[in-house]
Protein backbone atom coordinates (compact mmCIF):
# COMPACT_ATOMS: atom_id res chain seq x y z
CA UNK A 1 0.00 0.00 0.00
CA UNK A 2 1.05 3.57 -0.59
CA UNK A 3 0.54 6.41 1.85
CA UNK A 4 0.89 10.07 0.94
CA UNK A 5 0.90 12.71 3.68
CA UNK A 6 0.04 16.33 2.95
CA UNK A 7 1.31 18.33 5.93
CA UNK A 8 0.21 21.90 6.58
CA UNK A 9 3.04 23.75 4.83
CA UNK A 10 1.32 27.13 5.06
CA UNK A 11 0.80 27.30 1.28
CA UNK A 12 -1.83 25.70 -0.99
CA UNK A 13 -1.28 22.39 -2.77
CA UNK A 14 -2.22 22.67 -6.47
CA UNK A 15 -3.26 19.94 -8.89
CA UNK A 16 -4.13 20.39 -12.54
CA UNK A 17 -5.52 17.03 -13.63
CA UNK A 18 -6.72 13.87 -11.90
CA UNK A 19 -5.37 13.22 -8.42
CA UNK A 20 -5.94 9.46 -8.02
CA UNK A 21 -5.81 7.46 -4.80
CA UNK A 22 -5.51 3.77 -5.72
CA UNK A 23 -7.36 0.96 -3.93
CA UNK A 24 -4.30 0.23 -1.78
CA UNK A 25 -3.45 3.89 -1.21
CA UNK A 26 -4.17 6.37 1.54
CA UNK A 27 -4.07 10.15 1.31
CA UNK A 28 -3.59 11.66 4.78
CA UNK A 29 -4.33 15.38 4.98
CA UNK A 30 -3.31 17.37 8.05
CA UNK A 31 -5.52 20.08 9.57
CA UNK A 32 -5.03 23.44 7.87
CA UNK A 33 -4.22 22.06 4.41
CA UNK A 34 -5.66 23.86 1.38
CA UNK A 35 -5.96 21.87 -1.88
CA UNK A 36 -6.74 23.85 -5.03
CA UNK A 37 -7.67 22.31 -8.37
CA UNK A 38 -7.47 24.06 -11.71
CA UNK A 39 -10.33 24.10 -14.19
CA UNK A 40 -11.51 20.53 -14.76
CA UNK A 41 -9.16 18.98 -12.17
CA UNK A 42 -10.65 16.33 -9.90
CA UNK A 43 -9.85 13.79 -7.20
CA UNK A 44 -10.69 10.10 -7.67
CA UNK A 45 -10.59 7.95 -4.55
CA UNK A 46 -10.50 4.15 -4.78
CA UNK A 47 -8.61 3.85 -1.49
CA UNK A 48 -8.81 5.98 1.64
CA UNK A 49 -8.62 9.62 2.63
CA UNK A 50 -7.80 10.52 6.22
CA UNK A 51 -8.71 14.17 6.61
CA UNK A 52 -9.83 15.56 9.94
CA UNK A 53 -9.68 19.30 10.30
CA UNK A 54 -10.37 21.39 13.37
CA UNK A 55 -12.44 24.56 13.87
CA UNK A 56 -9.22 26.60 13.90
CA UNK A 57 -7.52 24.65 11.11
CA UNK A 58 -10.09 23.41 8.58
CA UNK A 59 -9.13 21.38 5.52
CA UNK A 60 -10.19 23.18 2.36
CA UNK A 61 -10.90 21.80 -1.11
CA UNK A 62 -11.31 24.68 -3.56
CA UNK A 63 -10.71 25.86 -7.10
CA UNK A 64 -7.45 27.54 -8.04
CA UNK A 65 -8.14 31.32 -7.93
CA UNK A 66 -7.55 31.85 -11.68
CA UNK A 67 -9.76 28.87 -12.62
CA UNK A 68 -13.46 28.80 -13.36
CA UNK A 69 -14.18 25.65 -11.37
CA UNK A 70 -12.72 22.34 -10.21
CA UNK A 71 -14.56 19.17 -11.10
CA UNK A 72 -14.87 17.76 -7.57
CA UNK A 73 -14.21 14.46 -5.89
CA UNK A 74 -15.35 10.92 -6.76
CA UNK A 75 -15.37 7.95 -4.36
CA UNK A 76 -15.42 4.69 -6.36
CA UNK A 77 -14.87 0.95 -6.06
CA UNK A 78 -12.33 -0.62 -8.39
Amino acid sequence: STAILLPDAGIPYYYDSELRITSTGTLAIDPGVNLQGTTGAYITVYGKIKAIGTPGSPIEFAKYPASNYWAGMNFLDE
